[in-house]
């Protein structure tokens, strides 16, 4: 979601029609917007990657909650696999990302 002078833009994608329609109404909510423009792409989750999905979300957290790990370090899950991305320019940061 981005807003700049009252224009609030969802951009993305959703995993179900309801969080679109939640998402629209939270933008709705928010103080100052005067308009909204839905960008959201609705991409329905197989078991699988409603799973890759559940795990991303929790390695995200995991390194949100390291204060080691650089917000510039993001996470890919496809099948089962993490992958990493990123810049670490402190040296303690690299090792615990490594894990």
């Amino acid at each position: 979601m981005t807003a700049a002078g009252g224009a609030v833009t969802l951009s993305g994608a959703v995993g179900s029609v309801r969080q679109r329609r939640e998402a629209q109404h939270a933008a709705r909510r928010g103080y100052g917007g005067t308009s909204l423009s839905d960008q959201l792409h609705v991409r329905l989750l197989t078991a699988q990657r409603r799973a890759d999905a559940d795990l991303r979300a929790h390695v995200l957290k995991a390194l949100l909650l390291n204060s080691l790990v650089p917000a510039t370090v993001d996470a890919q899950v496809e099948g089962g696999l993490v992958t990493l991305t990123g810049t670490c320019t402190t040296c303690p940061s690299t090792p615990m990302t490594e894990r």
